[in-house]
């Protein structure tokens, strides 16, 4: 059987984008990366916007088919390249712990990191100009992500 290898619109540093490059590097599959310049509006170009109309990063193609949204993606890629289901479970209780846990991811730590990035790029706040009600925010949110992870870290 062939290695499988799929294209990946990413940015470098974006926790979305890496998680889908780990997820690959953990099932094998090898990676066509397409690093999107974010701050250049790339992801609005009219080639991009007519492989995802929605403009979001991360997207793969994998063969014809090309999707978006990470936790999406993350489904997709442990459910067909998976060597077992350890990392996407079959059992239906287990998947959905970890679907709770991919949803939360997105609701909350990108939501919140995405936040912090925007006011350190975007508006050029260094790392103490930064309220520190945002910092609690973080800090909670982090502690909860702990908690769900309990054990199995």
């Amino acid at each position: 059987m062939s290695t499988p290898k799929i294209e990946l619109w990413a940015i470098p540093p974006s926790p979305p984008c890496r998680s889908v490059q780990m997820i690959c590097r953990e099932l094998g599959i090898n990676v066509d990366y397409h690093a999107i310049r974010f701050t250049e509006g790339e992801q609005t170009s009219p080639e991009y916007t007519k492989m995802n109309p929605q403009q979001v990063i991360p997207t793969i193609k994998d063969g014809d088919f090309t999707l978006w949204e990470s936790p999406t993606i993350l489904r997709y890629l442990a459910s067909k390249y998976g060597k077992n289901d350890s990392l996407y479970p079959k059992d239906l209780k287990k998947r959905a712990v970890v679907d709770r846990c991919l949803d939360y991811g997105v609701s909350k730590v990108q939501k919140l990191s995405g936040i912090m990035v925007s006011k350190r790029l975007m508006m050029g706040l260094n790392h103490e100009d930064i309220p520190e009600s945002d910092w609690d925010q973080i800090k909670a949110v982090m502690l909860c992500v702990e908690r769900l992870l309990g054990d199995n870290k």
